[in-house]
């Protein structure tokens, strides 16, 4: 009853605020492209009714509602938290897609977690009722964990080699590398893809400029960064050993160029002395992007945080088996109980600290936000579940 009454209050709301005299009506909203042609032929059934399409005003507020496909789909929870983005921006979501299942995964990074969280949701899924947006996402996230913790030898921490040594071996022609014997890969491994995502953000604001046929913008405020940055990156690498040393020079050389460009022209308003003590600012700023790069080194952090936990849980359990009469019992409770809150913990962590990525490294670079969401007359239900195919159509 309270999903009935709200909805029809909302229908007597809509009609209140409607211009009307005692024989007409005239009701004004937005409707998704793709369905403007559904309502036409809605509105064809009346023959006291029409529809005509009106121009936007360049000051008007446009509503902003984002779809994706297939895997994409889930994601969007990511950024419907966030916010929506501006009528003149892009959906961010088929962007971080990849980079946020990628970065959840390391920071499990164990394979045994990934596998419990697909199982999880594989049941969940069929119980919920409703949007299951999340729990899929979380499905997709455990799928890519299993994958990292694959390559990274983790199965409940080092359960493998405590209690299963026969699976050694096929443990070992999955993995890659340890990251405790090899902690440098790790680090290595999550400040570039720190860095690749922080270079996607710039490249697609850059497209999205010149999609827009802003080219001042696209140029100075990403291209000239772009040059800049991995010129810069490249040169230090010569440094390292790790390009040879005439390259680098050459690309020490080519920074300079942009770096210029940004002085005099990353602003773009005002006299040239504002113009170029802003300039001088964001040319500074540039030690910013190793901040921003280093952020991701929490992905390395709670990777091994929680593949050490695990390890802990596993030796507590292989003492508990020594216990006389109830060894193995307690040894049960200490890896189900154990790991379980280590999962717990693992997933509430990582979910949040790649979400702190997305928003505070990634989308800066490239996202407008501050879109109001698309919000149509429709009936909802808190309460209850319609499956009916005449409420559908």
């Amino acid at each position: 009853l309270h999903d009935h009454y709200r909805n029809l209050l909302s229908r007597r709301q809509t009609q209140a605020a409607a211009p009307a005299t005692e024989h007409t009506f005239l009701l004004e909203g937005w409707v998704r492209q793709k369905d403007y042609a559904r309502l036409q032929k809605v509105v064809s059934r009346f023959p006291a009714s029409g529809i005509d399409r009106m121009e936007i005003s360049k000051d008007e507020s446009i509503p902003v509602e984002i779809e994706n496909k297939n895997f994409v789909r889930p994601f969007e929870v990511v950024t419907r938290l966030y916010g929506m983005p501006d009528a003149g921006n892009l959906d961010p979501t088929p962007f971080l897609m990849p980079f946020f299942a990628v970065f959840f995964g390391m920071c499990l990074a164990d394979a045994g977690y990934g596998l419990v969280m697909v199982v999880a949701v594989a049941l969940l899924i069929r119980k919920i009722q409703g949007d299951t947006k999340l729990i899929a996402m979380l499905g997709l996230c455990g799928a890519a964990t299993i994958v990292v913790g694959a390559l990274t030898g983790g199965w409940f921490g080092d359960a493998v080699q405590q209690f299963a040594p026969a699976l050694g071996p096929l443990r070992g022609k999955m993995m890659w590398f340890d990251p405790f014997e090899k902690p440098m890969y790790f680090f290595g491994i999550a400040v570039g893809l720190g860095y690749f995502q922080i270079m996607t953000g710039l490249f697609v604001a850059f497209c999205h400029n010149i999609k827009q046929r802003d080219y001042a913008s696209a140029v100075f405020n990403q291209l000239t960064w772009l040059v800049m940055l991995n010129s810069v990156v490249i040169f230090g690498a010569s440094k390292g050993g790790f390009v040879p040393a005439h390259i680098g020079g050459i690309f020490g050389k080519v920074a300079i160029v942009p770096a210029v460009m940004i002085l005099l022209f990353s602003e773009r308003q005002g006299g040239w002395g504002g113009r170029l003590g802003m300039g001088f600012y964001n040319l500074f700023s540039s030690i910013f992007y190793l901040g921003d790069v280093l952020s991701y080194l929490r992905l390395m952090a709670l990777g091994m945080v929680g593949a050490g936990l695990a390890m802990a849980i596993n030796v507590i359990a292989g003492i508990s088996l020594k216990i006389p009469y109830i060894g193995i019992v307690v040894m049960a409770v200490v890896l189900v109980g154990g790991h379980l809150f280590n999962l717990i913990l693992a997933v509430l962590s990582a979910f949040v600290h790649t979400l702190r990525l997305q928003y505070v490294e990634f989308f800066p670079k490239f996202l407008i936000g501050g879109g109001r969401p698309f919000q149509p007359l429709t009936k909802e239900y808190k309460n209850i579940y319609i499956k009916t195919s005449e409420l559908q159509q």
